[in-house]
């Protein structure tokens, strides 16, 4: 799995536009005879949570403030975006599925489709990273974790999410692609740097630039969502504060 998203990942890191692959996309996209639901939406919530605790525990043993920096944005990251985005576009492919059963028509189911197995992508990828990363014993290898996340993130690109994204209420609503380019440029520097870090000595100064590089990136995703998160927690005070 990581020889694949790497294979796929690499060469378009330094790439202005995201590719097409027509031919990933049509064998991810395949026609099945009845459609796949997630039935559980929160039980990826649930692993990412899990996730996000093994990585904090592995960040306790850091050896290198960088390693520590790298761990502890990693386990925010997976705890505040990773986790409830992925329930969200869940939830909203099973409304899209469900509203295209009851008009099947070759091109909704295709359409639904595509952006559940975009959001599988995506899921396996930083599932597969965030687990290597808790299991590393060594710094290079919490790197290529977080390397493997981040191909996940652009393979969710890659496999066609922006064309198929729906909303929360399973209605399509595609990203701009000119947003679409921005956020896998972001996920392809953030990727080359890890790379760069992980092939680096370990008391670099290369290795300490890569590891800030990334965990500023990250951090930057953890205040972006802090809030929402906060807000939808149980017993949260701040959904009772007036607007």
């Amino acid at each position: 799995m990581t020889m694949l998203f790497c294979s796929l990942a690499c060469p378009l890191a330094a790439l202005v536009g995201v590719p097409t692959a027509p031919a990933f996309a049509n064998a991810v996209h395949a026609p099945r005879s009845r459609v796949t639901q997630m039935q559980a939406p929160q039980i990826p919530a649930i692993a990412y949570t899990g996730a996000a605790a093994a990585v904090a525990i592995r960040a306790s043993r850091a050896s290198a403030p960088a390693e520590l920096a790298v761990l502890g944005a990693t386990s925010l990251l997976a705890l505040v975006d990773f986790g409830p985005t992925a329930a969200k576009q869940l939830n909203s492919a099973n409304h899209a599925i469900k509203a295209a059963q009851t008009k099947p028509t070759p091109a909704a189911v295709s359409k639904e489709q595509a952006w559940l197995s975009a959001i599988m992508i995506k899921l396996m990828g930083q599932l597969s990273g965030l687990t290597w990363m808790a299991l590393s014993r060594q710094g290079s290898g919490v790197l290529r974790g977080a390397a493997l996340m981040m191909a996940g993130n652009m393979c969710f690109w890659i496999a066609g999410a922006g064309a198929a994204r729906h909303d929360g209420e399973g209605k399509h609503a595609p990203v701009p692609d000119k947003l679409v380019r921005i956020i896998f440029t972001a996920d392809a520097l953030l990727f080359s740097a890890l790379l760069t870090g992980a092939i680096s000595p370990a008391q670099s100064t290369s290795r300490a630039a890569c590891s800030a590089v990334f965990a500023v990136g990250a951090m930057a995703g953890v205040f972006e969502n802090i809030a929402k998160f906060i807000k939808a927690l149980p017993g949260s005070l701040i959904g009772n504060v007036p607007p």
